[in-house]
């Protein structure tokens, strides 16, 4: 057998049983299963407006608009990657009507 000075220990590393997981996945929030854990530093805090502003942020944009824009990726054209959610506007269709027929 071979000595282990005192300073170094062996460390085991097993991964737990399915019964284990199971308990910790049912003892967990189901909010923090789905969205992750809250936000601790400002920079976190920073970071996490930063890619919400980036996403989920709509982005208004015609009908025609939209499939010149497919057309050109299916030719290979390069485009501008679209930041946000495109939101397609009937034609004529101003940002207040859309935003009150998405209330209806």
């Amino acid at each position: 057998m071979v000595a282990t000075p005192e300073h170094q220990r062996d460390y085991v590393c097993t991964s737990p049983s399915v019964a284990e997981r199971l308990r910790q996945a049912a003892d967990q929030s189901l909010a923090t299963w789905i969205i992750g854990r809250m936000p601790k530093s400002p920079e976190e805090v920073a970071s996490g407006q930063a890619l919400r502003k980036r996403y989920l942020e709509p982005h208004l944009t015609t009908q025609d608009q939209y499939k010149t824009r497919l057309d050109m990726q299916a030719h290979g054209t390069p485009v501008p990657p679209i930041k946000g959610i495109p939101i397609l506007l009937s034609a004529g269709e101003t940002e207040s009507e859309e935003d009150n027929a998405f209330v209806r």
